[in-house]
């Protein structure tokens, strides 16, 4: 709560404008047709149907509901992890079990998914996730129903968003490493989950029309091996290097430690061969990596822009289970307990700090949207040409593709004319010089720009040029006012 609380008030931005409209039109009529979705997100949509009947379109609740969410996930992955069976020291299981827990809270990569209410999927998903991981270890200790429960949990965490889908295969391996089952019942298991998916494939073709959907067949089907393993090298640098958070000099000599230690101690462990229950700790980590590669599968193909900005990080939300895992076991491992506390609580610090820091860029993102409607509320004729409107702020989306729908939201029914789209929050200066109908327009290195009307490029013309310039020519004779936002207000010219 308190790691969260710089971005209680930020407010809704560009894809929930568009989500609540959809539900407040449809309501639970809307699943007839899929909301008109190409993404089947069933067990999510009902989910939000619901809150938007019980709180409106107030903010507040949607992200005190996301926060609980989230602090619930982050107690059954505590418990889960503590029930596992992997550890006969209890105190290790204890702090374990705990500090994992406490890394996956505090890791800066989920404030994405926890403010973003389009990315509430991504947390239904996973809380479903892990509930279904708690009753298949009841079922381990032969708790009665307790897989029957197990099943249907596993078919709502995949029905709630399909970062799901590679849960079995991770699940199997957890009974294969416990070994306490039968080879008859890893079969039946097996089979069981083969139903779940086929049911769950079954109902995605009647609700979609196909079996992909979501952002099409040329991404979610795109197998370019150097596009895969590109992708996959990001996750890793993203997580086991925090590789927007540090120099380029930093990342390597990080990554050529964690390499070189990395190897020595697998080569260490495969030389000496030693009984399974006695191998090195890397070596017996490698069941978990595995998992952890399995989770990042479903989302493998899309972009890594979560690189160089928060925009995308919900993606590796259920990858951020096993990380926090890893860490927190590789720590307890370290044999000096004076430095592993203090190697510990700086990791935990440090975390702390950038999560903190990037919920108040979502505080900032969140000012810059209310800045910009109260500044379109001041503009009455139509007919006026504003020159900028951000596409996001660090990588948070702020109106993106439901600018529209926020200015009904806000009752603002005077619609200007918007040039261009920025792909980050430009700076607060600006190299603006008009002459006659021409106006020409430059922010600061970095900024990408877009045509945001394109509906209405009868009435002015956009050409980009190099360094960040853009130079626009007014068509319509309509177009008598151009103004352009600073980040604060509207500036006419």
């Amino acid at each position: 709560m308190v790691l969260y609380s710089p971005s209680y008030d930020c407010g809704f931005f560009s894809d929930d404008y568009i989500g609540l409209d959809r539900y407040q039109e449809q309501g639970l009529l809307g699943f007839k047709n899929n909301f008109n979705d190409r993404f089947f997100l069933p067990v999510a949509y009902l989910f939000q149907v619901i809150e938007l009947f019980l709180f409106g379109k107030n903010y507040f609740f949607y992200h005190l509901t996301n926060i609980l969410l989230f602090a619930l996930s982050t107690n059954i992955l505590r418990i889960c992890i503590a029930e596992s069976g992997f550890f006969n020291n209890p105190v290790d299981k204890q702090k374990v079990s705990f500090l994992a827990a406490l890394i996956f809270a505090v890791i800066p990569y989920q404030t994405e998914t926890v403010n973003w209410y389009s990315s509430q999927a991504y947390l239904i998903s996973v809380l479903f996730t892990l509930i279904s991981a708690y009753y298949l270890i009841q079922h381990t200790k032969k708790r009665r129903w307790s897989l029957t429960i197990h099943f249907i949990f596993l078919f709502l965490a995949i029905s709630a968003k399909e970062i799901a889908l590679t849960t079995p295969l991770i699940f199997i391996i957890y009974l294969h490493k416990l070994n306490m089952h039968s080879r008859s019942f890893l079969i039946k298991y097996t089979i069981y989950c083969v139903v779940v998916l086929s049911l769950y494939f079954i109902w995605r073709v009647i609700s979609l029309g196909e079996i992909i959907g979501g952002y099409g067949q040329d991404v979610h089907l795109n197998v370019d091996a150097k596009l895969l393993s590109f992708n996959f090298a990001s996750y890793l640098s993203k997580f086991f290097l925090y590789h927007r958070y540090f120099e380029e000099w930093i990342r390597i000599v990080v990554s050529i430690s964690v390499v070189l230690i990395g190897g020595f101690y697998i080569l260490k462990g495969i030389i000496r061969k030693r009984p399974d229950h006695k191998l090195n700790p890397v070596i017996r980590l490698l069941p978990l990596f595995f998992c952890f590669v399995l989770s990042v599968l479903p989302v493998l193909n899309l972009e890594t822009s979560f690189l160089h900005s928060i925009q995308s990080d919900r993606y590796g939300y259920f990858p951020s289970i096993f990380f926090a895992v890893i860490v927190a076991i590789l720590f307890q491992k370290i044999k000096l307990n004076w430095y592993r506390n203090t190697l510990t609580f700086c990791f935990l610090s440090l975390n702390t700090y950038l999560c903190i820091k990037d919920n108040i860029y979502w505080k900032d993102a969140g000012n810059y949207r209310d800045n910009y409607i109260i500044g379109l509320r001041s503009i009455n004729d139509k007919n006026t040409l504003v020159l900028n409107v951000a596409d996001n702020y660090n990588g948070i989306y702020i109106f993106r593709n439901g600018l529209n729908r926020c200015l009904a939201m806000n009752n603002i029914k005077c619609r200007p004319t918007i040039a261009v789209a920025q792909e980050v929050l430009p700076s607060q200066s600006y190299d603006v010089f008009r002459s006659n109908r021409n106006v020409f327009f430059a922010t600061k290195p970095g900024v990408i720009y877009s045509v945001f009307s394109k509906n209405k490029l009868d009435e002015f013309n956009v050409q980009f040029q190099k360094n960040n310039k853009a130079e626009i020519t007014l068509r319509s004779e309509n177009l008598q006012k151009v103004t352009y936002f600073n980040g604060r207000e509207f500036i006419d010219f």
